[in-house]
């Protein structure tokens, strides 16, 4: 050990608590492919520097790249450059923004509510207003009096509002598991100081229109005007009234926003993936180390593990899979059909790549639409089998039956290997917003290379396999 960072220093994820030098433990032919990307550059500008001028210097060395590969679909014209802390908070910006959005309508709500029931007391106040001008206060004590007022009652609901924050960002920070960076999302003083500042603009958003109402030139009127009419103003009235129009509006435009927030959610939750979700439990594992090094061990585990689940009370099937549906796209594989001519020059195919036991597609309910599934013995050396899905089938077997047919696929060696395909299976969604793509599942990958495991670590950001419980 050379460096001990800061405990404030948790990128890219707080999980990573040991650095060690930048080293590339996969083969050369795969380093220097351009469909196995498995590094992610970040860079820092030199003062003076302007991002737009070092992206387009970058891009005009990526561009190069893409005349010498153009039309492979792998390579962009140009570079694509994202600000660090757009790269760790991700798509999470926009329900936060919503979520604002629709605390600051509240805000607009309350504070026009508050200045309705001010502009309604202020009418039951406006002999005392007239008293103390008779008096000798001028109008701007009178104004500051009552703002005074106002801001007391907002700081109270602000004090609370505090308290209720600080236990809603922890209930928020506890329960959203994919927020980014939950760990840094607390209250501090720069929080409360907002906080403190958005309360005080709302005491002046409430109290000031009752202020300058109740302290006008009319304002001696009031000692002649008996207790009947203290409440009967006309330019108070409209201003009730006026008050009452915005706080309705505002109530509207919130209930809309909320109604198309729960359409657009009620949507999402109706997306079918392709699979059942009812009473489906999924779990994560990690195999490491000399223990299981050797495919035969791993073979063991996942059996043994099955086993043992299946037979849990309240359990009706298990089955294993390094991806559920929905849960990302997570890597793919380039590959080739021996059946069919050669590929034009600079064309390339790709799938998503997933593995599953034969009790996967039972388990998930995910319907067998032509030939078969996996069998028990289709292990190890004789795991040259693979399944497709149906949109596979149309955009590379359109017109043909895929049964019997090979996919060559680059997986244990440079060559390629052929595996049979032996059976179509139903479409799943990898993510709910995102349309089905080609996919080619085989066994659960019992033997790869140590080379090609770390490949598929790397690009898939963790290396597990994925039970998939149906109770």
């Amino acid at each position: 050990m050379i460096g001990v960072l800061p405990d404030w220093f948790r990128y890219p994820d707080p999980k990573v608590q040991l650095w060690v030098p930048w080293q590339v433990e996969v083969p050369r032919q795969i380093q220097h492919s351009h469909y196995d990307h498995i590094g992610y550059v970040v860079g820092r500008l030199k003062a003076g520097i302007h991002a737009t001028a070092a992206i387009q210097e970058v891009s005009a060395a990526q561009h190069e790249i893409y005349l010498r590969f153009s039309g492979t679909g792998s390579v962009e014209q140009g570079a694509i450059a994202k600000p660090l802390l757009e790269d760790v908070v991700g798509e999470v910006k926009t329900p936060l923004y919503v979520l604002l959005s629709a605390v600051v309508c509240l805000l607009f709500i309350a504070s026009l509510n508050l200045s309705n029931l001010l502009v309604a007391r202020s009418a039951a106040r406006r002999r005392e207003m007239a008293i103390r001008t008779a008096l000798g206060s001028s109008r701007l004590s009178l104004i500051r009096q009552q703002l005074t007022e106002s801001l007391l009652i907002c700081l109270g609901g602000g004090i609370v509002g505090l308290l209720l924050a600080n236990v809603g960002t922890r209930w928020l920070t506890t329960h959203w598991e994919a927020l980014p960076r939950a760990y840094g999302v607390h209250l501090d003083s720069m929080a409360i100081a907002f906080a403190l500042g958005i309360t005080g603009m709302a005491g002046v958003l409430a109290g000031l229109l009752p202020a300058i109402s109740t302290s006008g030139k009319n304002v001696l009127s009031a000692l002649q005007e008996n207790s009947r009419g203290i409440g009967g103003s006309a330019s108070r009235t409209s201003m009730r009234k006026a008050l009452l129009t915005g706080e309705v509006a505002l109530t509207v435009v919130l209930l809309v926003a909320a109604g198309l927030l729960f359409r657009s959610f009620l949507r999402l939750r109706g997306v079918e993936l392709g699979c059942t979700t009812k009473n489906v439990l999924t779990m994560n594992y990690f195999l490491r180390g000399d223990k299981y090094s050797k495919p035969e061990q791993i073979v063991n585990l996942d059996t043994e593990l099955l086993e043992k689940v299946r037979h849990i009370p309240g359990v009706q099937a298990a089955g294993l899979t390094n991806v559920v549906p929905g849960d990302g796209y997570y890597g793919d594989h380039e590959f080739w059909i021996p059946e069919h001519p050669p590929q034009p020059l600079g064309e390339h195919h790709f799938a998503a790549y997933r593995t599953a036991d034969p009790g996967y597609f039972s388990t998930l309910q995910i319907p067998l639409v032509r030939g078969r599934l996996f069998s028990e013995s289709e292990r190890l050396e004789h795991d040259k089998y693979a399944i497709v899905n149906q949109e596979f089938v149309r955009q590379f077997f359109s017109a043909e039956d895929p049964i019997g047919q090979h996919l060559r696929v680059e997986w244990r060696t440079p060559e390629g290997e052929n595996y049979e395909i032996v059976g179509v299976v139903g479409d799943t969604r990898y993510r709910v917003d995102r349309p089905t793509r080609p996919m080619r599942v085989r066994r659960p990958q019992e033997n790869n290379t140590e080379a090609e495991r770390e490949r598929v670590r790397r690009r898939n950001e963790r290396q597990s396999t994925a039970p998939a419980i149906a109770s």
